[in-house]
């Protein structure tokens, strides 16, 4: 007969087999853009080898239009352009052999290329001097022989057989990261299908195992109608590839955190800890691939606002202090006191280096601490300008350390220190280099000295301008563990919820259901304008994308009728799988007071309700 598998067991394959198959998702979009950036990089590479080929050409007119003026008119000005052309050619052809080192069919014109070079410089040199030693009519009659017409239709052949080769080469590249894009779209539209059915399968199984008829109905629905939202996405995928992977991986972390809060076994437990990384090492991904091709496409730009260092640098503390003390770490910094604590700059891009650094050394280390020191920058030169100043950070740790070959690798786009460090530690070998260009991008630099065994210590610098007011600050203290403070009392809000998706919907009444809050639904903007206009309400979470109106147009009604009738503006929080900055000024710009970028976290959600409960403005 065969084995039957109890419940608990029937929940873990579930959970398995989810992990396994959200796993797979993940590799395959990974390789899918990690082949969009080899054809992006092969395409600049070709665009160079052409333009070097031009190059080359360019320079043998040179030399010819040179010697042919001095010929003519026995000018010896005529023989500046010809000597500067000769003596960089070769170089030029050294480069182009450089560039097409990968392709013998191009290296084997080249060398050809060369040759036919060379005995035209031959045959310049022998006119030039025939015209200097025996004069024009000599070197007249030599010219006549049509030699140099030859070796110029030579030259001309082979750098236009060497260009269709190369524009070969791209065609058939692009062709087949194309078809690997399609492909990566089946896997990724099917592959999260079975993983939300499967999801589904296990919720009901708990559900039915506690008894809790009800609420496994609720749960069922919002499995199918992610599994709906999973089926609908289409080749939009490769364009607008951060909205189409955050609205799924919205509901699939909202489950996650639902099943959170449900009673389950230590091994269930664990199986859905993992399920959650893997979604959210899905989203850093995402994230990263989305900075690294903004920064290496020039359109990453720096925001310029006051803030407080002393304040940026705690919060990141306490963010990572929790991962820190799981581990047995010490977390702690120290601010010099001669550094300024009002600055200004972008402090959400040094937010972001501090994170991936300290997450790093956090990661990398499994004993002892890690410790974060900010000191003025001594060997700056910034010192001339009264309004800026620059600052270096340190980021020590007590890790496993670095071997110097390669140190001068690990700030390279998808490079690491050892090809084993993704396997046991997970990352993508992004976060470096975008953390690398951020510096560059802020005015400074950044270097690393490490040994193995022993730790890491990661350097930057970055430069800050100074506020015309500034605060000098009382040397810092060094924080050493987080202090949790008790909730504040919140009065109950009237909430109104506008989400085209029911999963959505559901997983954020799901998160509000244990508070004093009330939230009324609807699915589009109409229906938006129309229940915000009859009802009364405190706060509205708008959904940015939904069809028959959007957010973008229904909050724009609302704040047009609140000016007309006179009414005092309500808050409203805008809800999109949209994190570009462009995207956040869009919705702000409509009327919206803050933007929450899906997947939506429970406590991000309820930290942003509780400022309007207690009257004060996110």
């Amino acid at each position: 007969m065969p084995m039957k598998l109890s419940i608990t067991n029937k929940v873990n394959v579930g959970f398995g087999l989810s992990l396994l198959l959200l796993l797979f998702v993940s590799v395959v979009s990974y390789r899918s853009i990690m082949k969009l950036v080899e054809n992006s990089l092969m395409e600049t590479h070709t665009y160079k080898i052409i333009a070097g080929l031009e190059d080359i050409i360019s320079s043998v007119k040179d030399i010819e239009t040179g010697s042919r003026g001095y010929i003519i008119t026995g000018d010896t000005n005529y023989l500046e352009p010809y000597y500067a052309a000769s003596a960089v050619i070769d170089e030029k052809v050294r480069t182009a052999a450089r560039l097409t080192a990968d392709n013998p069919k191009s290296q084997k014109m080249l060398y050809n290329l060369e040759l036919m070079i060379h005995a035209d410089k031959a045959f310049q040199a022998q006119l030039v001097e025939l015209r200097r030693s025996k004069g024009y009519e000599v070197a007249k009659d030599a010219v006549k022989t049509d030699i140099e017409m030859y070796l110029m239709q030579e030259i001309r052949r082979l750098v236009h057989a060497m260009k269709n080769e190369e524009y070969a080469l791209l065609k058939q590249r692009s062709g087949n990261v194309a078809a690997s894009a399609r492909n990566t779209i089946y896997v990724i539209i099917l592959g999260s299908a079975l993983a939300f059915t499967i999801v589904g399968i296990a919720i009901i199984i708990i559900n039915r195992d506690i008894g809790e008829r009800n609420k496994a109905e609720e749960l069922i629905r919002q499995a199918k109608a992610a599994a709906d939202a999973a089926n609908r996405a289409k080749s939009e995928f490769l364009a607008n590839m951060s909205h189409e992977i955050r609205t799924p991986m919205n509901a699939i972390i909202g489950m996650a955190e639902i099943l959170s809060e449900i009673h389950l076994t230590e091994r269930q437990k664990e199986y859905l800890d993992i399920f959650r990384r893997a979604g959210d090492n899905l989203l850093t991904l995402i994230d990263d691939i989305l900075d690294l091709s903004k920064v290496e496409a020039g359109r990453l730009e720096l925001e310029e606002m006051d803030f407080d260092l002393n304040e940026t640098i705690e919060k990141v503390v306490k963010m990572l202090s929790f991962k820190a003390h799981e581990k047995g770490l010490e977390l702690s910094y120290h601010i010099s006191p001669d550094v300024p604590t009002l600055l200004s700059g972008d402090p959400n891009r040094l937010r972001q280096i501090l994170v991936n650094l300290i997450g790093n050394a956090i990661k990398f280390a499994d004993k002892g601490k890690v410790f974060v020191t900010v000191n003025r920058d001594k060997s700056a030169v910034s010192g001339q300008e009264k309004n800026q100043v620059d600052l270096q950070f340190s980021i020590n740790d007590t890790g496993i350390g670095i071997s110097s070959d390669k140190l001068n690798i690990i700030f390279d786009s998808f490079s690491q220190a050892h090809s084993s460090t993704s396997r046991i530690y997970g990352g993508t070998g992004l976060g470096l280099a975008i953390t690398k260009r951020l510096v560059e991008l802020m005015g400074g630099k950044m270097w690393v000295e490490s040994r193995v065994g022993e730790g890491s210590t990661f350097y930057f610098t970055a430069r800050f301008g100074i506020p015309v007011k500034t605060v000098e600050r009382p040397a810092s203290p060094f924080v050493k563990k987080t202090e949790v403070s008790l909730p504040e009392e919140q009065k109950p809000l009237n909430i109104l919820l506008a989400d085209d998706s029911e999963d959505n919907r559901l997983i954020v009444e799901f998160y509000l259901k244990q508070s004093t809050h009330k939230v009324e639904s609807v699915e589009n903007g109409v229906e938006a304008v129309n229940k915000f206009k009859t009802g009364q309400y405190d706060l509205v979470l708008m959904d940015m994308q939904m069809p028959v109106t959007d957010g973008y147009t229904a909050t724009r009604e609302i704040r047009r009728w609140e000016a007309e009738t006179g009414k005092n503006p309500t808050p409203i929080i805008a809800l999109t799988a949209y994190a570009l900055k462009e995207e956040v000024k869009k919705s702000l710009d409509a009327g919206c007071n803050a933007h929450i970028a899906k997947p939506i976290k429970k406590a991000t959600l309820l930290d942003a309700i509780s400022q309007y409960a207690r009257g004060v403005k996110v």
